[in-house]
């Protein structure tokens, strides 16, 4: 008999609104680009996908107080748990792996090879991994209080802590938060993200629950506003407080395509881009590596091909490991047959 894996596959295969999927597929790609473009001529670029860790953050918790909510939701030991191995159990794999890689590349680059600390296991291996402890914190955070504030009915109270918590933390103290570390300085320029998606939450289950939030109106407002902030962004530069704004819009846009028909390829990729997001760092700058040996300089034209490899190569990754019953140790949900319902399964599961 075949061993019983540590988590079954059917709890990795979460059920989402459509619109997730396509907004994750689309933010996954915006991640690439940002990291393919960081430090290089098309450095200026990269303001317009600033959107998309705010926008995986405020979707995470909108699934934590949705499933939180639920009269089956499971029991805080139980969703811990399940996000322990969904979150951080990959988190170490990947960061095994990025070690391994640097270990072996160091022999050729003449680099020092990468230091054993005991904080890589909360910052990981690579840059783009704190974004992991961080989401794993902030959806335990957000069960517990949404469980306590749906039995207690504190929606208006918690919803205005959340949205002064929020507040605060997009202005202030950013320079400040370096001093903790990469992973805590990065972490708290996400946190309004999720304080102000708990507080929308907070109001619409509290007050206007019957509003659905699949309407146009929604999607007017929400398209309208993302497309600004990003232009302003892309014009002016960072600023925390409209990155995280975004974020919260582009969770509005995925809402309101619930009804959509579309592929189940473009779904599939929505389903990837947890480990698109892992996986990427490995190729962009392994080419960036061997481009630097063979002495080739990187101009846009080499910039933009090697984002549009990496993306690729994730694709063509994930898609090999969801083959395999242990693909979720490495972020990537086991294959399913495809379903005709797909497009109308509840979403927090």
């Amino acid at each position: 008999m075949a061993p019983t894996p540590l988590i079954q596959p059917d709890a990795l295969h979460k059920k989402h609104l459509v619109g997730l999927d396509i907004v994750r597929a689309v933010s996954a790609a915006a991640i690439v680009y940002l990291h393919s473009v960081g430090g290089t001529t098309l450095d200026h670029t990269s303001p317009f996908t600033r959107y998309a860790v705010p926008f995986f953050t405020a979707s995470a918790v909108y699934l934590a107080f949705n499933s939180a909510q639920s009269k089956t939701g499971r029991p805080l030991p139980t969703y811990i748990k399940q996000r322990f191995l969904r979150i951080y159990i990959p988190f170490l794999v990947w960061t095994g792996i990025y070690l391994v890689i640097r270990q072996f590349g160091s022999m050729f680059a003449s680099t020092n090879p990468p230091s054993l600390k005991l904080r890589i296991f909360w910052t990981g291996s690579s840059h783009q991994l704190w974004f992991l402890p961080f989401i794993l914190v902030v959806t335990i955070a957000t069960y517990w209080s949404s469980r306590w504030i749906i039995h207690k009915r504190f929606f208006i109270g918690a919803a205005i802590l959340m949205a002064m918590l929020g507040i605060v933390t997009s202005v202030v103290g950013h320079e400040q938060s370096w001093s903790l570390g990469y992973t805590a300085a990065l972490s708290y320029q996400t946190l309004p993200a999720a304080c102000w998606t708990l507080t929308f939450m907070c109001v619409w289950a509290g007050y206007a629950k019957a509003w659905r939030l699949d309407r146009r109106v929604v999607l007017y407002i929400s398209a309208t506003g993302f497309i600004a902030i990003l232009t302003w962004l892309q014009i002016n530069g960072r600023f925390f407080f409209l990155e995280n704004i975004s974020g919260l819009l582009a969770l509005g846009i995925a809402l309101t395509f619930g009804k959509m028909r579309v592929r189940e390829g473009l779904l599939a990729i929505g389903g990837f881009a947890y480990g698109i997001y892992l996986a990427h760092v490995l190729f962009i700058e392994g080419i960036q590596d061997i481009l630097t040996l063979l002495r080739i300089q990187e101009t846009a034209w080499w910039t933009l091909s090697i984002f549009v490899f990496s993306l690729l190569a994730c694709l063509a990754l994930c898609w090999v490991l969801s083959r395999f019953r242990w693909a979720w140790l490495f972020g990537v949900p086991p294959a399913q047959p495809p379903r005709r319902d797909r497009t109308s399964v509840a979403i927090g599961q």
